[in-house]
């Protein structure tokens, strides 16, 4: 019986205690370890990938690098950060490049260049599935919450409520990724 109760104890966890999301299935936003940024709030996330933060605070440029048209991380990202699709997003920053504001942002065709542009760059920003992040970045808190924890807003599949114009509005995204396609 003892057995039994300490077996239980060191399995489950304590009784009302709230687990967070799976954390595979959350988007992880990443910046250059020498980044002095160690969070951001949803609101400054959206900013920067709108292109409308131009700079950190040491004073160093802003690049965004997203994953390439049509992938799955890039559709997520764009619906849970900034409320847009593609097409939407595209539109959007074409405008901006017009109007001579910002340069576009950097796209790469893995987490592994991901990681590997945001590692060489001190001044990037992305994005990688929680489960893919390693030791070359460092990962940002989101609203002072990081992947996995209770309340993180960057989970797949969550409703997005980003702010557009001066409405809030729900989306939801049950995006699924196929483990055979993952690179």
């Amino acid at each position: 019986m003892v057995a039994v109760a300490i077996a239980l104890a060191t399995v489950a966890p304590p009784l009302g205690a709230q687990s967070g999301p799976d954390p595979t299935r959350a988007l992880a936003i990443i910046v250059n370890r020498a980044n002095p940024v160690e969070r951001l709030s949803s609101a400054d996330l959206r900013r920067a990938f709108l292109l409308q933060r131009q700079r950190w605070p040491d004073g160093r440029k802003v690049t965004v690098v997203l994953r390439e048209e049509g992938q799955a991380e890039r559709t997520e990202a764009l619906a849970l950060i900034c409320g847009m699709g593609e097409a939407e997003y595209a539109r959007y920053v074409r405008q901006e490049i017009f109007r001579g504001n910002v340069n576009p942002p950097r796209t790469v065709r893995s987490a592994e260049n991901m990681r590997l542009f945001v590692f060489n760059a001190p001044g990037a920003i992305g994005y990688v599935h929680a489960d893919e992040i390693d030791s070359t970045v460092r990962v940002v808190r989101v609203d002072g919450r990081l992947p996995g924890d209770v309340g993180y807003p960057l989970v797949v599949g969550r409703p997005s409520r980003a702010r557009r114009g001066d409405w809030l509005f729900p989306r939801v995204f049950g995006l699924q990724r196929p483990g055979a396609e993952r690179p």
